[in-house]
């Protein structure tokens, strides 16, 4: 008797569970026997993450025609390689993939990006079974979309991005997920602050006035008690003080807070509105405009500035266009880390907060 027809279906899990998580291995073992077949394609397309087109083509047709590896998906992610000037894809290509999402009944995690910003109707939530938990979309903001969210009742997590050209829709307040951490442009974002948001990121836009945007944020007074993490980005130097005394007005239990401007003289109203957030942990502040730029030593005076009046600060982060300047205080002693080619949309630090 062959040794794999002695196995049992259990220890054949098992050795599958502790084999080597490598998607050759996995499809190697497929090939073994039909019993460590069954067990590896469990663990080969519970996680499917493309950035090469062909790829996700050809797994997509794969998921249409056997219902049974689609049922077996929990994680689909496909974004087009960053390194190259992503192409603009065809109607074939977003058939397929609609087709694919209808067949992923227990999908949980969606990442999918379309640069087009053109194909939202694969999101028809009537051929759509799965609910999901988190989702991160590169789509225009549309009756689609909207439409798509509402029929959501399991999701938590929802990152937006939007070219941002118009509002195209409005979702039902009665009918908004239950979600606890929300990525969007600021006239998006405001839909969801009856959501139990604990985790927020809003992109300004500039074509707002300041001060209309600063009546906007003072909306942020439902999640006082909720709202543990904020982080606004595109804030305009001239609002920014009065920015972070809404902001602290509002929702006094923040732990994070970003992406202010740091003004660069004239701070006692900053330093006042710091003072009002006994909880605050960390923040990140923007000093791309200052002139001279300031250099580590006046970076780490600024960071001991900023804790004078926010004790309990941990964390301070300069911001110069892309470079990250991070300082971390423990042991009473500050210490210091530089990151570059990074972006404050996609760092995510408001995230872990």
């Amino acid at each position: 008797m062959p040794l794999t027809q002695a196995l049992s279906p259990e220890l054949c899990a098992k050795i599958v569970q502790w084999s080597s998580s490598k998607r050759s291995d996995l499809a190697a073992l497929c090939l073994t026997s039909k019993a460590f077949q069954r067990e590896a394609e469990v663990k080969l397309y519970a996680n499917l993450n493309f950035s090469i087109t062909t790829q996700a083509h050809m797994a997509c047709r794969t998921l249409i025609a056997q219902d049974r590896l689609a049922s077996l998906v929990k994680l689909f992610w496909f974004n087009q390689d960053n390194r190259r000037t992503p192409t603009i894809l065809g109607p074939a290509f977003w058939e397929v993939i609609h087709g694919a999402l209808t067949k992923m009944r227990n999908l949980e995690n969606l990442l999918l990006f379309d640069h087009g910003y053109s194909n939202t109707w694969i999101f028809d939530p009537t051929q759509i079974q799965f609910q999901l938990v988190e989702a991160k979309l590169r789509f225009a903001w549309d009756m689609n979309v909207a439409r798509f969210l509402e029929s959501q009742k399991r999701l938590r997590v929802f990152h937006l991005y939007d070219q941002m050209e118009e509002i195209g829709a409005e979702i039902n307040p009665a009918r908004l997920p239950p979600l606890n951490v929300l990525d969007a442009a600021l006239m998006i974002g405001i839909q969801f602050l009856s959501c139990p948001l604990t985790h927020l990121q809003l992109v300004l836009d500039n074509d707002i006035l300041p001060s209309l945007s600063l009546e906007i944020l003072a909306g942020l007074a439902p999640l006082s008690k909720t709202l543990r993490s904020l982080n606004l980005l595109e804030v305009h130097e001239i609002m920014s003080t009065k920015a972070l005394e809404i902001v602290a007005n509002c929702c006094p239990l923040l732990r994070h807070i970003g992406h202010f401007p740091l003004p660069i003289e004239n701070r006692h109203e900053f330093h006042a509105s710091l003072l009002r957030l006994h909880y605050l942990r960390s923040i990140e502040l923007d000093v791309t405009r200052w002139v001279p730029q300031p250099i580590l030593t006046s970076q780490r005076a600024l960071a001991a500035e900023i804790k004078t009046f926010c004790p309990t600060i941990r964390a301070v982060a300069f911001w110069m266009g892309t470079t990250r300047f991070k300082w971390t205080y423990s042991g009473e002693a500050w210490s210091q880390r530089t990151d570059t080619h990074q972006h404050p949309q996609y760092t995510f630090v408001w995230t872990s907060a």
